[in-house]
């Protein structure tokens, strides 16, 4: 009764707010220490909240905010650690779930006190600087550049015809999500890629491993968010490669004049421009979750990390670096850039 009485038709983002304002976590709450612990029907329904949609929730910017303010109307109900002693602690998923959403509000209070930095969109550029210093297109209002030098220079290399088509995109993202929404997804892939960088770096070097080092073959990581413990995958976007291209298409239009043009940026990138994606849960029916996925470009100031991926991918397609020694060697890059910036 409590499922069907929360979930309805609705974007997740939504419903998670509207939920969350009216008492959602405190209900939860009040169950666990109400419900008795032979009672595995309301432990199932309670655990199906914190295994499955407050975490596929928490990823929007209203939500965690939201969730933030319904966590200290609870503060009453946590003293003396009384749910942790509760005996359906456990088995509720409550520690799994306090993981999660503890991250998540880090992000959003580092997200919060910092200022929005850009990169500069001249492929042969990318300096990086807090976004009010920085010239933004008029045109299609998504692309920036550090000087007028740069945006004539972009404007030659393709913005002239992506642009109008950036502009309607735009239009229609802001139908489906706020700014703080679509910059707070930044945010989160930030953190999770600085923290998963050295894994992700194996991924990397594994796929870019399988292709000649002449092959500027640009890498989409995916970043799945529809569990707690959000999944990455590394995938290669390889026009040649029929399998590697209907996996693609799961997660972007492939065949969209928007999705060219990042993809020729990423190729005149050479490593500046990276090639990030987001799956989030989208909207959600009686007894599943419709997920939608974004692109989110990775951007340094250098393409010296990217460039020692493909040395280290190489050396293991000649057979001369194991894979018993490739976390030692991307330690060792990783230490050699660390003053390199990396940002969405």
């Amino acid at each position: 009764m409590l499922v069907r009485r929360m979930i309805k038709p609705s974007p997740a983002r939504w419903w998670l707010n509207a939920v969350l304002e009216r008492g959602l976590l405190r209900a939860l709450i009040l169950i666990t220490l109400r419900c008795n612990p032979r009672g595995w029907k309301l432990q199932h329904q309670v655990g199906y909240f914190l295994r499955l949609f407050l975490p596929a929730g928490l990823v929007y910017f209203h939500a965690v905010v939201a969730y933030g303010k319904a966590l200290e109307d609870a503060q009453a109900l946590l003293l003396g650690d009384v749910l942790k002693k509760n005996p359906l602690y456990g088995p509720c998923h409550w520690e799994e779930f306090f993981a999660c959403a503890d991250e998540r509000l880090e992000v959003l209070t580092e997200y919060q006190s910092s200022s929005l930095q850009k990169a500069c969109d001249n492929t042969e550029c990318g300096l990086i600087r807090d976004s009010t210093s920085l010239r933004r297109c008029s045109g299609c209002q998504v692309f920036y550049y550090c000087s007028v030098e740069c945006q004539r220079n972009d404007w030659e290399i393709g913005h002239r015809n992506a642009c109008p088509n950036h502009h309607s995109v735009l239009l229609s993202e802001r139908a489906a999500l706020t700014f703080c929404e679509r910059s707070f997804f930044r945010a989160l892939i930030h953190d999770t890629y600085l923290k998963e960088r050295p894994s992700i770096c194996v991924q990397q070097i594994r796929v870019l491993s399988e292709y000649d080092s002449a092959m500027h073959i640009p890498l989409l990581t995916l970043f799945d968010y529809c569990r707690p413990l959000p999944t990455i995958s590394v995938e290669p976007v390889d026009p040649d490669d029929a399998e590697a291209q209907e996996q693609l298409r799961e997660l972007v239009d492939t065949e969209s004049a928007e999705w060219q043009y990042i993809l020729e940026r990423a190729r005149l990138g050479e490593g500046r421009y990276q090639l990030h994606a987001i799956r989030v849960v989208h909207g959600m029916q009686e007894t599943w979750l419709k997920t939608r996925s974004w692109v989110v470009p990775l951007r340094t100031d250098g393409d010296a990390i990217f460039a020692g991926l493909r040395s280290l991918a190489q050396r293991m397609r000649q057979g001369s670096l194991v894979e018993e020694d490739l976390m030692g060697e991307i330690d060792l890059l990783l230490q050699a850039e660390a003053g390199i910036v990396v940002i969405h």
